[in-house]
């Protein structure tokens, strides 16, 4: 199994280094990324190769299940010993008796993306499976017609077993 690589890092350049990848993939869309880090800087420590994946995966999902000329949160916040990164946008929603197949190998749900991107049906499961390598968790809420909210929860430091 994957052992994390833990080392410190600052979460809110964190964040937006990622974020700068996915401009020109949501500019194509017309699609504004609004970023709203913490307030004052964070060391964190944690896998950032397995974070990067799992945002990474967070972040393309929110441009590709979103129409053009849409928007797209992402959220820092604290709490106790933990960090959250919360991804919402204004997509098509879930449905709710889709919702326990989100995380699932291989599952495809009724959405489609919007501008013929690909989707294996992998990506959630791949979040899920790294989440768990870094002691996190993921909720997710969602109304159709409205848009998904995805919030990542993981400890501020990372304890390798």
């Amino acid at each position: 199994p994957i052992k994390p690589y833990i080392e410190e890092l600052e979460l809110n350049a964190f964040v937006k280094d990622i974020i700068g990848n996915f401009l020109k993939s949501a500019d194509e869309k017309n699609i504004s990324l609004n970023y709203e880090p913490l307030s004052s800087a964070l060391n964190i420590k944690t896998d950032s190769n397995l974070l990067t994946r799992v945002l990474n995966n967070l972040f393309s999902n929110a441009i590709k299940f979103s129409s053009f000329n849409k928007q797209v949160f992402i959220t820092l916040q604290t709490q106790d010993e933990q960090f959250s990164v919360s991804i919402k946008d204004e997509g098509p929603g879930i449905h709710p008796h889709e919702m326990d197949k989100l995380f699932k190998r291989f599952t495809l749900l009724s959405n489609k993306p919007t501008n013929n991107e690909s989707s294996s049906g992998l990506g959630l499961y791949i979040v899920k499976e790294l989440l768990e390598k870094l002691k996190g968790s993921i909720d997710v809420m969602s109304t159709p017609g409205q848009g998904s909210l995805f919030k990542v929860n993981l400890p501020l430091t990372l304890v390798a077993n």
